[in-house]
């Protein structure tokens, strides 16, 4: 992630998320890669996966309003 290399972070974090279906981190950090690469559809399905991992987020609202700017 620091080397800005989206794919290979990207990758990695979905192969943690497929690992621990309850992990909330891998899900948001998937989304951040697909938002850096401009898949900005997959990106907005992530977001809503670390919302149904962490439904009681304290970024929710955040995350809710990013979804909506992804979907347009």
């Amino acid at each position: 992630f620091k080397m800005e290399n989206w794919q290979l972070a990207r990758q990695s974090y979905e192969k943690a998320a497929d690992l621990d279906l309850k992990d909330p981190a891998s899900a948001y950090n998937v989304a951040l890669c697909f938002q850096k690469e401009r898949y900005f559809l997959d990106a907005a399905h992530w977001y809503e996966e670390y919302l149904r991992r962490n439904p009681n987020a304290s970024d929710k609202a955040d995350v809710l309003n990013q979804i909506q700017i992804l979907r347009r």
